[in-house]
């Protein structure tokens, strides 16, 4: 059976095997598994990596992060995750509240209090020498999640992410939606296709369900090899076609810090869904754990354009007049401010 020294000893040699790419430090390695396990404890380590023996595919969003994390040190992006939340743990290692953001974390609310210390690591890191940045005891009360302290004054900060109206995450999950259907319906079809969406309409759970409709008798024809194939349903059509060389590029490029259309054309997003040589995530799994490494190749080219929304307002303007309000209070609200600035910051940071 194996133990917890011997796990954490294999992940480390398969890390320090990509430390030249990463230009990682001699040592930072051994060092972040040793703090990592010294805030976290062996008894909780072990319950996570070897106790709890339910297998764990590294492509699973539902699977503890961190298991699967120092459970496969074969994919880089783990690798980098470990490292940053024990860079975070030791930011705070003297912080008299961070054991009860690590108990946080433990129970049930891993990528909240991960943000947390992201935040604050990065507020800190920016701050003068005449300020400090505290994590907050998770207690009821407690006033935001960290505080930035001056000589003067207290500014504590709230985290959450940014979200948006309904009327723009509703059309892009479900884009999201029929990306993901359209990649399990060609899954086992023997060519590559170019997908063509087309609808004057707002992507709407109607529209949504029609065009499924029309996705599902254009896969029927291209498992009959009868492409190039349209179906339509009043103004929404959708178009199968062989992918070759000759088909329609994706017209989006990246110009200077915005993407733009280099070619032209009105679509709204142009996606590649690319797979690997294998059959199923099980056998990507398998093979990915004896060393092999696999060459993505595009499987479907989708384009899809739709109508915009009616009436469709600013979600900002909201944010703007809270902040205004805030501003035109009298005296100084310098906690308010920042509490209502912070609270509203949102950040993306990709590994």
């Amino acid at each position: 059976m194996p133990n917890l020294d011997g796990v954490l000893f294999e992940w480390i040699q398969r890390a320090n095997e990509r430390c030249e790419s990463f230009d990682l430090s001699i040592g930072i390695v051994e060092d972040s598994i040793a703090l990592l396990k010294g805030v976290l404890g062996s008894e909780y380590l072990e319950y996570l990596l070897i106790t709890d023996s339910e297998p764990v595919h590294f492509l699973d969003d539902e699977a503890n992060p961190l298991r699967k994390w120092l459970l496969s040190a074969m994919v880089d992006a783990h690798i980098i995750q470990v490292l940053e939340l024990a860079a975070y743990f030791r930011v705070f290692h003297d912080d008299a509240s961070l054991p009860d953001k690590v108990e946080k974390l433990k129970r049930d609310s891993f990528w909240p209090i991960f943000f947390e210390l992201a935040m604050a690591a990065r507020v800190k890191r920016a701050s003068r020498d005449s300020q400090t940045v505290q994590l907050n005891p998770e207690i009821a009360s407690s006033i935001g999640d960290f505080t930035i302290s001056t000589a003067a004054y207290g500014i504590p900060c709230e985290c959450s992410r940014l979200g948006h109206s309904p009327a723009i995450t509703a059309p892009r999950s479900l884009e999201e939606s029929l990306s993901n259907r359209i990649g399990d319906g060609t899954q086992h079809l023997s060519v590559a296709l170019c997908v063509k969406i087309r609808s004057t309409e707002p992507l709407t759970g109607g529209t949504y369900n029609r065009i499924l409709q029309l996705v599902r008798r254009g896969l029927a024809d291209a498992r009959r090899s009868k492409l190039p194939t349209e179906h339509g349903d009043g103004s929404t059509t959708v178009t199968f076609e062989e992918l070759t060389e000759s088909s329609e590029q994706i017209p989006f490029q990246l110009v200077g810090d915005r993407i733009v259309s280099v070619r032209g054309t009105d679509w709204d997003s142009a996606t590649r869904l690319c797979r690997v040589p294998a059959k199923h995530s099980a056998q990507v799994a398998d093979r990915f754990e004896r060393g092999e490494r696999f060459n993505e190749y595009e499987a479907v080219r989708l384009f899809t354009k739709f109508g915009r929304p009616a009436n469709q307002s600013d979600y900002y303007n909201r944010i703007t007049a809270k902040l205004k309000k805030s501003l035109s209070k009298p005296g100084p609200q310098w906690g308010i401010l920042a509490r209502s600035c912070l609270s509203r910051f949102r950040s993306t940071y990709a590994l």
